[in-house]
């Protein structure tokens, strides 16, 4: 009975020698990790037809003055819902992606502003490359879905792009690009324009009204 009792305690020292060797090779975090900030870079373009300068307040901050056609420079912005007001009355909520940068296209539908966010590639992306990308959005709201061909050092296009449709990104030749933006259907192109690409890529962005005949584009480099 001695016997057994001396090598149950000889078999407990061990085990608990044991996990003492064991729980000191364990690190240990000294102090809790901090998640990192969750960032994005947005842009804004203003594409509401028939609305004039606004005037815009985000977050309660001033902003700035946002023309027809006008393009802000990216800005770094904590990722989550923003809130616009503009001076035209109306207010927006928008959602910012984390990681991304993107442009949040201000429209006009049903009398009352509302937006398109268009996210363009993740901040740790690379920008550049042998070749450029090149894609396109439809904001021009009377206009039908059109096909648009780009011709240059290479031929590329997009099929059947409807409003508010965004054209996914095609490797280019860096060169300019002759570009017909034409009706689904129809022969006759209702825009023709020159775009340059490099080794970044870029947006062109369909803007304007087909009856009103203020049908153009603007094209931005997406960096």
């Amino acid at each position: 009975m001695k016997m057994r009792l001396r090598l149950m305690s000889v078999s407990l020292l061990l085990g608990v020698l044991s996990i003492f060797i064991l729980s000191s090779c364990v690190d240990m975090p000294t102090k809790a990790v901090t998640p990192p900030t969750p960032y994005c870079y947005y842009r804004f373009l203003h594409a509401a037809v028939g609305v004039g300068s606004v005037s815009v307040t985000l977050d309660k901050k001033p902003f700035g003055t946002l023309d027809f056609k006008g393009v802000t420079p990216y800005a770094e912005y904590l990722a989550g819902k923003k809130e616009l007001i503009f001076s035209t009355g109306d207010t927006l909520i928008m959602s910012m992606s984390t990681d991304y940068r993107g442009t949040m296209c201000i429209l006009k539908e049903g009398g009352k502003l509302t937006f398109l966010r268009a996210n363009e590639l993740r901040v740790f992306d690379p920008l550049t490359g042998e070749k450029g990308k090149l894609r396109f959005v439809h904001l021009s709201p009377d206009a039908p879905n059109v096909d648009i061909k780009a011709t240059g050092p290479e031929e590329l296009e997009w099929k059947d792009v409807k409003y508010k449709g965004i054209g996914r990104y095609l490797a280019a030749t860096p060169g300019q690009y002759e570009v017909k933006v034409t009706p689904t259907g129809a022969s006759d192109p209702a825009l023709t324009l020159t775009v340059t690409v490099g080794n970044e890529p870029s947006t062109v962005f369909i803007v304007g009204s087909v009856a009103g005949g203020t049908l153009s584009a603007v094209a931005v480099k997406d960096n």
